[in-house]
């Protein structure tokens, strides 16, 4: 792999990582303002995260 490649995929990398702790921020606040539990918040971050990851595909 060269040089470019690796950095642009170290940064799509870095880039989705951000988005979904972000996302795992948001939703934390909001289960905890709704007191949802906490395998429902892990659900709704695994269903949001892989239909990112679809759409990035």
């Amino acid at each position: 792999m060269n040089f470019s490649l690796k950095l642009t995929f170290y940064v799509l990398n870095f880039k989705f990582l951000a988005k979904h702790l972000l996302l795992k921020i948001k939703i934390s606040i909001f289960a905890l303002k709704t007191k949802i539990t906490k395998t429902f918040e892990k659900d709704i971050l695994y269903i949001i995260c892989s239909n990112d990851a679809l759409y990035s595909l």
